[in-house]
Parts: structure tokens; sequence; C-alpha cells
């Protein structure tokens, strides 16, 4: 059985505010108690409303101070900052922020481990101190994000380890979070934080229904490797891909996002191996409806109504047998209620039969039935990647089930999908691009939503001219293009004659709006859109159309 530390919430009061916030010198109520985080990775002051009502508790960022280099500007500056911490306070979210006042885990401020030890410098070791004591006492705060993917980046251990002693010194009541993509790096930096977040990304393949990677050795491989190795046990919260990897080429070669079930699998294997928290990456890729619906309307519910259950629960023993070594499990006890967690790791159907200290009706939650316990056993079918919660409250027995999720899932995405478009995802399109910002892959251009998150942004700013591709799953006779969009001011359609683009037609507007392109019908298997000028510094659609 495996102990780690729980962590206590403590609401601070807001004792010493920087300047900047104007004379607010109002005094938070402390409230504290076991904290299970449920939230989203990568988080912008405009989304914190958005992520309350769905139901998360927390958030992380990268908003910074002072500009933080790389494929996307960030929201900058000590008002962005604040911003967002007011926001979160005002929503009851919790906040896990850099404990930088720049971004000093990127190439340039950490120095590699492959290179003699290097200390932090007294000016490093002196604006964390400044930075981290300032913003300490903000009602909002969760912890300190120490770095991202060290063993991957190379980033010295040494170094890591001093930045944590800094911040400790500094703020002994917060703790430091550290992102690591595999088991090596849990051995290198696990003296450098708190709390250890893995991140086994997954990536599914269109058309099959598997994955790249194992789901069992994936994720209980990397969960389970915090605690092996002698390592000092501390709480883990891992980071699981809820949508789609903004690489290119992955998306050419016919990779999607998970699905509701292989997200839900994965949520509740990570329990099973002691995950005390959940996050999700990123929000800007979640855009698919199985991530939409099922989170929202499924995953987060369960995970907040069992939350008390994995922390604070007493783990007992449960005996599993089955033909195989496929469902993992997990048994809870609190004030007198059974929590029996219960995971099928692989793409086939099995049985398993479980010995429990139970006798009578256990509630499934989220699928509207009961078993029952007779000698203290009980069985049950498992499809492929099924998780089945077996619980003696009844309360949980009142949550949505699986079977109204599943359908306001196809719900949606027959919503998405338009008589007649051929440039459409679920017709077999696909979408390339001259360049793309972070998070704003082109696979968006075809995936049905017309406005709000869910669009493209070029990464070469002023630069022009930008193209965007749609490549059609077989030649077909098109006379109407639709573009969704709000900057675009001149760009030019073209269609692919089987060796050179040919021009259709070009447009020009000065208010930058949604076009409807009508021309003599021409038979192809891919356009393009050629972009020569665009409101501000960037190009942005959201969806194409073609009939």
């Amino acid at each position: 059985m495996i102990k780690r530390t729980v962590f206590i919430v403590v609401s601070l009061a807001l004792l010493a505010p920087p300047a900047f916030t104007a004379g607010d010198d109002k005094t938070a109520a402390p409230d504290s108690g076991p904290f299970f985080p449920i939230g989203w990775y990568v988080t912008f002051p405009g989304d914190i409303a958005e992520i309350k009502a769905e139901g998360y508790n927390a958030v992380h960022t990268y908003v910074t101070e002072r500009f933080r280099p790389g494929p996307s500007a960030w929201p900058v500056g000590k008002a962005a900052l604040l911003k967002l911490l007011k926001d979160a306070e005002r929503n009851d979210l919790k906040v896990i922020m850099f404990p930088y006042p720049g971004p000093c885990h990127n190439e340039d401020n950490i120095p590699k481990r492959d290179i003699k030890p290097v200390h932090l410098s007294e000016k490093e070791e002196r604006e964390i101190r400044q930075f981290v004591g300032e913003w300490k006492n903000y009602k909002a705060l969760l912890g300190w994000y120490i770095d991202d993917e060290p063993y991957n980046h190379a980033r010295h251990p040494l170094y890591l380890r001093e930045v944590y002693e800094v911040i400790k010194d500094v703020d002994p009541d917060h703790p430091s979070v550290l992102v690591d993509i595999g088991w090596k790096g849990y051995y290198a930096y696990a003296s450098s934080c708190d709390i250890l977040s893995p991140d086994p990304y997954l990536t599914f393949h269109k058309g099959k229904y598997n994955y790249s990677y194992d789901l069992d050795s994936r994720i209980t491989k990397w969960m389970r490797a915090v605690d092996e190795g002698g390592m000092e046990k501390k709480p883990v919260w891992p980071i699981l891909l809820a949508g789609r990897q903004d690489n290119w080429e992955i998306k050419r070669s016919g990779y999607r996002g998970p699905s509701f079930k292989e997200m839900r699998a994965q949520v509740w294997l990570s329990v099973v191996n002691g995950a005390e928290g959940i996050w999700f990456y990123n929000r800007k890729c979640a855009l698919e409806p199985d991530m939409i619906i099922g989170l929202r309307d499924a995953i987060v519910p369960e995970l907040k109504s069992l939350s008390e259950a994995i922390l604070i629960g007493d783990e007992k023993s449960v005996e599993i047998t089955q033909k195989g070594d496929s469902v993992r499990a997990l048994l809870k006890e609190t004030q007198s209620r059974l929590y029996l967690v219960a995971v099928n790791t692989e793409n086939f159907s099995t049985t398993a039969t479980f010995s429990v200290p139970h006798s009578g009706e256990l509630y499934v939650v989220s699928e509207n039935r009961t078993v029952t316990v007779k000698a203290g056993s009980f069985s049950d079918q498992f499809d492929s990647y099924a998780v089945h919660i077996y619980t003696t409250d009844k309360q949980l027995s009142k949550l949505k089930t699986l079977v109204e999720i599943e359908e306001d899932i196809a719900r949606l995405k027959r919503s998405l999908q338009k008589t007649g478009n051929i440039a459409s995802e679920y017709a077999g399109a696909v979408a390339s691009a001259s360049s793309f910002a972070w998070s704003r892959a082109p696979y968006v251009l075809i995936d049905g939503f017309t406005s709000g998150k869910s669009r493209w942004i070029d990464q070469t700013p002023n630069e022009f001219p930008d193209w965007v591709e749609i490549d059609f799953a077989n030649k077909a006779t098109v006379s109407t293009v639709i573009v969704y969009h709000e900057t675009l001011e001149k760009y030019e359609l073209q269609y692919w004659t089987g060796s050179d683009w040919q021009s259709i037609t070009s447009a020009a507007t000065e208010d930058g709006r949604s076009e409807t392109l009508r021309f003599q019908p021409v038979t192809t298997d891919k356009i393009r859109l050629l972009i020569t000028q665009a409101q501000g510094a960037f190009s942005e659609i959201y969806e194409i159309e073609v009939y």
C-alpha cells in the first residue's frame, strides 16, 4: 500500500499585497481541508469563469511578469498575472504558477546537466525571493511550477534543487510542482519538488481503436516509478492529454485525440495507481465533442464525487480473479462507505471476479445498475477500456449515465456534419498550413466549429503570404467555399489542377468577416487559400466549408 503526503490547502490572508494592487487590503477567510485538484494546464485570464462553470477547481498558467519566449506570445505583466489570480479567487479556483518573474526554464536560463554543476546566481536567487515573496499570500495560489520536463530538456538537477530550496525558504506553505515526461526524470529530480506530475501523453490512431503506447504500461509504469527505487514518496498529480498534439506530421499521418471511453480509462487508471489529483492538457486542444461533453458532464463530476474517498479513505485489499491481467482495481472505505474502482486496460472484453468486504448490493456509478455481492464476491463484464465504479453510496447512483453521455456526444458530432460539406474531418478531409501557432493547428479548420476557441492562427507575425490547404478524401466537383474568419483582408482561393495551383477567385474585406465564395464548378481533390493581408500581425480562420 502506498502512503504519501496529502496536502492541505490553506487560504492565507492578503497580508502584504504588492503596490500595484491599488490598496487592496481585504482579508480572506481561511479555509482548509484535503484538496484533490481537477484542473487544466495552460490557462489564460479569459478562461477562468468558463473553467469554473464546467466544474474544475484548479488551473495552471504560463502568464509571467516578463515576456515568455516561445511559439506564442503569452499575456505578460503584473497586471495580467494579477487579473488571473483575482479572477481565480472570485471563482474559487486554485492556481499553479511560475516562481520566477520571467520564464527561467527556457534554454538560456537553466544550465544543462551535461556540463559541470552550476549554482543559482545571486541575481537569480534575489529575483526568485522577491517574486515569491510578493505573490505567496494570494488566496488563489495553489503552488509553484518549477519546471516542465527537465529530464527531456537536460536541465541540471542541482540547479533546480537550489531553486526549490529558495522557494521553500521564502514560502513553506505552498508546494512546488515539477512536470516530467518519463520515469528517469523522477529519479533525477525528485528532490527538487514536493509534488511530481508525470505527463504520459497517449496518442491515438484514426480508424483504429488502439493507441501508440500501451495504456497500462504507459500510465501504470510511470505512476509506479514515482514509488520505486527508494525515492521519497510524494503526491502524484498526472497530466493527461485531453485532445490532439500540435505536431503537424502526427495529424497528417492519422492520429487523433482520445475518445470519451479512452480518456475515462486514463483518468481512473491514474487514480487506481495512486493519483491524488488529475490535470488535463490543454484546453485549447480539447475541442472534440468527446472531450467537451465527456469531461464536463461525466469525468469531472465523478472525480469530484469521489475525491474525498480517494484522498482520505482507508485503502483495503481487493482480490481479482480474471483471465489474464488486464483489470486493475482500487478499493477505498470512508465513513463506512465502500468505493471500488476497476479499469480494463486492454482493447478486448473480459470478465473479472472481485472479493470485497461487503454483502448485498453495490451501485455502479454512471451506469444506472447494481451488482450483488454474495459470500464476499461478485463478477462483472468489462468491455475494452471499460471503467466500473462500485459503491455503497446511493447518492452517486444519480450521476448522468454513460449511455446518456455517449448520446450527447453523438448528437453534437451530428450537428457538426453539414450535409454536402466535403471539407470536413468527418468526410475524410485533411487540413494543412504554411505554419501554425501553439495549440492552433490546422485540423481545427475542418472540425465543424465556426466560432469560439477552435481556430487556426499562423506563426509568422507580419509575414505574408500565409496559406491553408484542404485535401478532400476524393476528387469532387465544387462551386462554393465558405470561409469563417474575423481577420482576413485579402486572400485568393485556388484549386489544384493535378500539377499546379490555379486561381478561382479573390476576396477583399475591410472589416474582416466571413465570406461565401461562389464560382463556376471545378473538379479537384484540394483547395487552398493564399492570404496576402490580414488585420493585425496574424492570419486567423475558424472554419472552411466546401460544397
